[in-house]
């Protein structure tokens, strides 16, 4: 019993891990644009806290505070110019169809019931592209399952979101697509990387590189 405890607990942790990766890289590349356009940027989310929240929040745990806690915001993004401020929540995806994003029922549920004031951002790794819509806009989503599994959750319709300088006025059109060929230049530089590692587990093809398809 005591071993498959802690296999499990292992498990947890390593897919939390993994989700972690996942999320940074997206919570960069918009960091990134944030602060090269003079934006104050605060990590807010559970995730940046991990570390010290753990202690308290288990995750069999289902109170409102603790739901509430696990379901913050990634970043606090302050505008000194305008005195605005924003929250917003960030996705990250690899998929090929820009058309809509999947999202966890619970997550959803969540986001809108505490943070429906919160920026949902979602970042397509092959593209650069991000959309953008705030949460409490968010109207209607679709039932569906999630892509090659069998997990139901809620398809979010993306031509509802709007581009991403719609929000942050100070990142000009020819800043962001300028930002956008330089991310997407540092991501490539990367993926060469990853391939090797690939290789040595599998039979991939050690050409293959990250696919970052730039539209003017």
């Amino acid at each position: 019993m005591i071993t498959n405890k802690s296999h499990s607990n292992n498990k947890n942790s390593t897919d939390f891990a993994l989700s972690l990766l996942k999320g940074r890289i997206g919570q960069s590349v918009i960091e990134t644009y944030l602060v090269a356009s003079g934006y104050e940027i605060y990590p807010y989310g559970y995730e940046n806290n991990y570390a010290n929240i753990t202690r308290f929040v288990k995750k069999d745990q289902s109170d409102v505070t603790t739901t509430k806690v696990r379901s913050m915001p990634d970043l606090l993004v302050c505008d000194r110019t305008n005195n605005e401020r924003f929250l917003l929540q960030i996705k990250a995806t690899n998929t090929r169809d820009e058309s809509s994003y999947w999202i966890k029922k619970d997550n959803l549920d969540n986001y809108i019931k505490y943070w429906a004031e919160a920026l949902l951002v979602v970042y397509f790794i092959r593209t650069g592209k991000i959309y953008c819509l705030k949460i409490a806009d968010i109207k209607n989503p679709t039932e569906g399952l999630r892509p090659n599994s069998s997990e139901n959750g809620f398809l979010l319709n993306l031509n509802d979101f709007h581009d991403f300088t719609e929000y942050f006025s100070h990142i000009s059109s020819s800043q962001y697509t300028d930002m956008r060929r330089k991310i997407a230049s540092v991501l490539t530089d990367f993926s060469p990387i990853v391939t090797r590692f690939n290789s040595t587990k599998t039979n991939y093809n050690s050409q293959t590189r990250l696919s970052l398809e730039l539209s003017p």
